[in-house]
Order: C-alpha cells, then sequence, then structure tokens
C-alpha cells in the first residue's frame, strides 16, 4: 500500500504544480490582456481626442 500512496501523492503534488503554473499562465495572459485593452482604449480616446479637437 505504501508505493502506491507514494505513487498517489505525487501525482497530487504533480497537479498542484501544473495548477500553480496554469495559473501563472492565466493571469500573465490576464494582466497582458487587460494591459493590452487599457493602452487600445487609451490610444484610440488619444487619437479620436486629437481628430475631433482637429
Amino acid at each position: 500500500m505504501t508505493p502506491l500512496n507514494k505513487k498517489s501523492g505525487q501525482i497530487i503534488f504533480i497537479a498542484l504544480v501544473i495548477l500553480l503554473i496554469a495559473n501563472l499562465v492565466m493571469a500573465k495572459y490576464l494582466y497582458a490582456g487587460i494591459i493590452f485593452v487599457v493602452a487600445g482604449f487609451y490610444f484610440y480616446h488619444l487619437f479620436v481626442g486629437k481628430n475631433n479637437t482637429g
């Protein structure tokens, strides 16, 4: 039973590591997406404001 428990523990540990990496990657893309959207709105507002004021 001990090898099985050890293997099961390793699988759980690997799964936790994968989840942690996935969370970091998703957070990285999420922040990149937020920055991209904010920058996009900022530049859009900037250029539209410039065009409107003429």
